[in-house]
């Protein structure tokens, strides 16, 4: 229900979105396509939206750049991100890893460079909707592994402030 709820509210925001580019980890890669006709009702649309699944099981944030690497080079440059929204969900896989959160943060950053490219604008049409780190149901008594989500959460957040900065609307 959630995702259903999620894609609906994507497209009533992006009244001119053509294409939807899911990346990540299998949080994404598993979503069943049934959903994705959803998109096409709640927007009210003739056309179809492309849908675009690149998610990977067991992802970490730095897979994520090299997803969308692999989706322009399979014939999608740039130019053919206008009026995309990028939904992405990472960051489960990098608490189990042993990198450090700051090299976790900077591949975000990384990841955020490549998707938005130096030269943003306020009309920007490329749109990410980010997910993660989520904690995990069965993680509810690992507070060791909670406290790394959290620090993990805030990272990403403030990577997030400081990419956004520049470009906010006075």
């Amino acid at each position: 229900e959630f995702l259903g709820w999620m894609l609906r509210k994507i497209t009533r925001i992006m009244k001119l979105v053509d294409r939807i580019v899911f990346l990540g980890d299998s949080d994404i890669s598993r979503w069943p396509s049934s959903f994705y006709p959803s998109i096409q009702e709640a927007t009210g649309k003739d056309c179809d939206i492309r849908c675009v699944n690149i998610a990977k099981g067991g992802a970490v944030i730095s897979d994520m750049q090299h997803q969308l690497k692999t989706l322009r080079d399979d014939g999608g440059d740039e130019e053919d991100e206008a009026n995309t929204v990028f939904v992405a969900c990472a960051g489960e896989n990098d608490v189990s890893s042993v990198q450090p959160i700051d090299m976790i943060q900077k591949a975000f950053a990384s990841f955020l460079e490549e998707l938005f490219g130096s030269k943003r604008t306020h009309q920007q049409s490329k749109h990410l909707i980010f997910f993660g780190p989520k904690f995990e149901p069965w993680l509810t008594e690992d507070f060791a592994s909670r406290k790394q989500y959290t620090k993990l959460s805030n990272a990403l957040q403030r990577t997030i402030r400081k990419i956004q900065e520049p470009y906010k609307e006075n």
